[in-house]
C-alpha cells in the first residue's frame, strides 16, 4: 500500500519551521473562464484561468515558539512571506510567496490552546520534489 503518514510533512513560513503545527491542509484552486461560443452546440466552453494555493493549519499555542511568532509577525505587519509545505520522507510539496489571512485562537475548556491560520499565495507556485 502506498500511503504516507502526514506527520512527515514540514511547514515553513518565512524560513521558520512551524514545528508545533498539528493539522495542515493544502488546497489548490483554479478558476475556469467561460469560453462558450454560439457554435458550441449548446455546451459550455471552459478554459483554465487563475490559480492559487491556500494553506490552512492549526498549531499549539506556545507563546515563545518561533513558528507562532513568524505567523503573528507576518499577519500584523502584512508581510509577504515564503511558505513551503514538503513531505520530507521523499515526496512532493509546494513553495510560494503569500500572506497570512486569518488567525483564530482556540481556548477550549477541555483541551490545549491553539492557533488556527490560513495563508494564501500571491504569485507563482512551485512544485518541490524531495529525494
Amino acid at each position: 500500500m502506498g500511503c504516507k503518514a502526514g506527520f512527515r510533512a514540514v511547514l515553513t513560513i518565512g524560513g521558520v519551521t512551524v514545528g508545533k503545527a498539528r493539522d495542515v491542509t493544502v488546497s489548490m484552486d483554479k478558476t475556469l473562464a467561460d469560453a462558450s461560443v454560439r457554435d458550441g452546440n449548446g455546451f459550455w466552453g471552459r478554459c483554465p484561468a487563475l490559480r492559487g494555493i491556500r494553506i490552512s493549519a492549526d498549531q499549539l499555542w506556545v507563546e515563545d515558539d518561533a513558528g507562532l511568532l513568524a505567523i503573528e509577525s507576518a499577519w500584523f505587519n502584512d508581510t509577504l512571506v515564503a511558505i513551503q509545505v514538503v513531505d520530507i520522507s521523499g515526496g512532493k510539496g509546494w513553495s510560494f510567496n503569500g500572506y497570512i489571512g486569518n488567525l483564530e485562537k482556540g481556548e477550549p475548556l477541555d483541551d490545549v490552546q491553539t492557533l488556527s491560520f490560513e495563508a494564501e499565495s500571491d504569485g507563482v507556485i512551485t512544485q518541490v520534489n524531495v529525494s
